[in-house]
């Protein structure tokens, strides 16, 4: 083997040990540079050396290892005048050897400055772009001799294949500070969101002890205003007691409706999904409301004999079709009609947890919505102007939206006939079996 043979061999060995350092992961990066650094300066005999990286702009020189330790982090602007910045800024190394001799760095050279004549500075050279991100020095060699041609080749090999593992490393590192941030902010996150649901489920409880705690005494007025109407009053009480049972009862409503909002937060936290007969719901509302219809002489039919079976929540089921059932009664006319029925289709869009999709409507034969409040129908409080004599807040037709949403469907209201009157409250919920679906 010849000597320059033996000699490169060395340098390919100590560069391939520096690049072993500089890829393990277990210590930190400055660790890292630092001890690769100091392999590659006892190669070329240097004191001293560092490696220093640019800011985003270019203007600014870090110091990340250094075998001065008071250095390391310290900042130097990028200066042309100086042999850092000649080399980042000229893309090319910088080799003086003797820089007595040197017409640009001379003046310079002052004994505190330097300890020896002989200096090199390398450019690192970004991967992407092929700009200059940062450099890296040595100096003071240990004989007090210059450097060589070889030592700048050894420098310049290690610069070359750093680059890309040094670039490679910043970006580790970035990402493992932003995932240390995001987890930091995950968590805390996950703390916020368990105190505002803590928070939220006290306020609910409060909402219906308080509402409960006023259903009371006023049930108890209206049990007295009705016993006051039953004994017998003069013709000029008879209006005032009459003011009073109306207001009474209007504000029992708003009572009930309250707590029925609340009931509507439990809802959303409830997880209890299950398969569930829509017709065994529906029979059961329809006997429940037969009361109501009956004293307004209003026929309620059940269309669909066909069961189904839906994809939710017990109570959130039971909720939707008795306010459906409920507002269609409130505003159908005396000897009316109300109409329930239901539809399954196979569904069709990828984004569907289950394979059936179940269309349920109420149809009544009252005035119909007008095509601009379709829309606004389900807001929470809303009500038309024509309203006003019809008991209610706006809150139960708002409940089946929320329902649906996370029974994963949806509401809408369309007109049950062309001419426009009438009309046909619908919403839509899922089931995992497609049985005699539709197509």
């Amino acid at each position: 083997m010849t000597i320059k043979n033996e000699v490169n061999s060395k340098h390919l060995n100590l560069i391939l040990q520096a690049i072993k350092v500089l890829t393990d992961r277990t210590a930190s990066l400055t660790e890292r540079l630092d001890k690769s650094l100091k392999m590659i300066l006892e190669g070329i005999r240097a004191n001293n050396g560092s490696i220093m990286i640019a800011n985003e702009q270019g203007t600014e020189l870090t110091v990340l290892a250094s075998t001065k330790k008071h250095i390391i982090n310290k900042k130097q602007p990028v200066n042309p005048k100086s042999i850092s910045g000649k080399s980042f800024l000229s893309q090319k190394p910088v080799f003086i050897q003797d820089i007595h001799q040197d017409p640009d760095f001379a003046p310079k050279a002052r004994p505190e400055n330097y300890l020896t004549s002989s200096l090199m500075s390398i450019p690192l050279i970004s991967v992407g772009d092929n700009s200059s991100y940062g450099v890296v020095n040595a100096s003071d060699r240990h004989d007090n001799t210059c450097f060589e041609p070889g030592d700048l080749e050894l420098l310049m090999d290690y610069s070359t294949w750093i680059s890309p593992i040094l670039q490679n490393s910043f970006l580790m590192d970035v990402l493992s500070q932003e995932k240390d941030r995001y987890k930091a902010l995950s968590s805390e996150l996950e703390l916020k969101q368990k105190q505002l649901i803590t928070a939220n489920t006290q306020r609910s409880e409060l909402v219906q002890m308080v509402v409960h705690d006023f259903k009371s005494p006023l049930s108890a007025v209206i049990s007295n205003l009705e016993l006051l109407s039953y004994i017998g009053m003069t013709e000029e009480q008879k209006p005032v007691v009459s003011t009073a049972q109306d207001g009474s009862q209007k504000l029992l409503e708003m009572i009930n409706d309250f707590l029925e909002l609340a009931r509507a937060d439990e809802f959303m936290e409830s997880t209890e999904f299950q398969d569930i007969s829509l017709k065994e719901v529906a029979l059961k509302e329809v006997d429940i409301a037969r009361p109501v219809a009956k004293a307004k002489n209003i026929s309620l039919e059940l269309i669909s004999d066909k069961d189904v079976i839906v994809w939710g929540q017990k109570k959130m089921i039971h909720h939707l079709v008795s306010n459906y059932i409920s507002n269609a009664l409130k505003y159908t006319p005396e000897n009316g009609s109300v109409k329930m029925s239901w539809k399954l289709k196979k569904s069709t869009r990828l984004t569907d947890k289950y394979p059936g999709v179940v269309t349920f409507c109420v149809e009544d034969n009252g005035e119909g919505v007008p095509d601009d409040m379709k829309q606004s129908v389900f807001d929470k409080f809303f009500r038309m102007k024509k309203d006003v004599k019809i008991q209610g807040t706006g809150v139960g037709l708002y409940i089946c939206g929320r329902i649906a949403d996370m029974l994963g469907g949806k509401v809408w209201v369309e007109d049950a006939n062309p001419c426009g009157s009438g009309s046909r409250f619908c919403a839509t919920m899922f089931s995992r079996k497609d049985n005699d679906a539709q197509q």
